[in-house]
């Protein structure tokens, strides 16, 4: 066992990141509430347009039902036959697990919800394909929207600076050769890839998808993209409604480098609680935006996207119960 397990399986260690994820979002809380004055916050909702937010809300029906095809077509794929309504069901418990434990570690037996017939561990493995997929598509567009966003403000060359996105699609294309490719399987370096026990967990979560055709992949690939970018324009919409006025595309590229970060130190807090809040207002602050537009962005952002299908699934949970 190396020291890094033992140290992760140490009840006082485990006790200590506990206790620094839930004091890291209201230490950031404090320094954000002493640069933004909550006057200003109500003031900007207020004057706020209207039509931007109902826009915003829009594209969040939209993320989720994104979310809701590509989960249903991994379920039927990797799963059994579901109706919608139990792959809803299962997506909104997922949610409302998630949001509860550390690393949102619960969303994967969350999502067990109501999918009888198949064991934990299967869907857990399926919950570990769709979140992997998602984050694949996070990092590459991410990172090009953090190229793109540096660049703006900086005098780094922009094309210098998409190495950092080939670096993450260099870095998903090695991951995916490692769980998924067995031509790859000949290489050293992947073979020593392999016997890392973190990629031989991914691997396994990806055992059932060597029966699937690329065309499948592709689907699933562009899904997580769409939902990326459905994300990112509800978040610039919301912004937006607050600022009243901006440079479109400056701001995409700004949201684009918050889930960037995000994707990156969001652990360092429960349920990413400060990371996104304080992210936005840093790197929206870069270009000339407000930070109460900024903050009150990032909060519906948090309400419409995690706090709202964690309640429905909390009330899911609690009837069955």
């Amino acid at each position: 066992m190396s020291i890094f397990r033992q140290l992760y399986n140490n009840p006082y260690f485990k006790k200590a990141t506990s206790f620094l994820r839930v004091i890291i979002p209201v230490v950031i809380f404090y320094y954000l509430f002493t640069i933004i004055n909550l006057n200003e916050l109500l003031i900007s909702f207020e004057t706020s347009d209207k039509l931007y937010l109902t826009y915003g809300i829009i594209l969040g029906i939209i993320s989720f039902v994104l979310h809701f095809i590509k989960w249903e077509k991994i379920v039927k794929a990797l799963l059994s036959d579901y109706k919608s309504v139990t792959i809803i069901k299962s997506i909104l418990a997922g949610y409302a697990i998630g949001l509860v434990t550390p690393f949102r570690a619960g969303e994967l037996p969350g999502r067990s919800f109501g999918l009888k017939g198949n064991d934990v561990t299967s869907i857990s493995m399926a919950v570990m394909f769709d979140k992997i997929l998602n984050l694949a598509a996070l990092l590459f567009a991410g990172s090009v929207c953090f190229a793109l966003f540096i660049s703006g403000i900086t005098d780094y060359n922009f094309y210098l600076l998409m190495i950092l996105p080939l670096a993450n699609a260099l870095s998903i294309f090695i991951i995916f050769a490692v769980v998924r490719g067995e031509k790859f399987g000949k290489y050293k370096f992947i073979q020593f890839l392999s016997k890392i026990e973190y990629l031989a967990k991914v691997k396994k979560a990806f055992q059932k998808t060597r029966q699937m055709n690329r065309k499948f992949f592709i689907s699933q690939f562009l899904y997580s993209f769409a939902i990326f970018l459905s994300y990112s324009l509800e978040f610039v919409l919301f912004v937006l409604a607050f600022e009243g006025s901006g440079n479109f595309w400056a701001i995409y590229s700004a949201i684009g480098a918050v889930y960037f970060v995000k994707a990156y130190i969001g652990f360092l807090s429960f349920a990413d609680i400060g990371i996104r809040e304080s992210s936005a207002v840093y790197f929206l602050g870069l270009i000339g935006v407000s930070a109460a537009a900024a903050l009150n962005g990032a909060l519906l952002i948090f309400f419409f996207n995690l706090l709202v299908p964690a309640a429905l699934g909390a009330l899911v949970l609690i009837k069955k119960a």
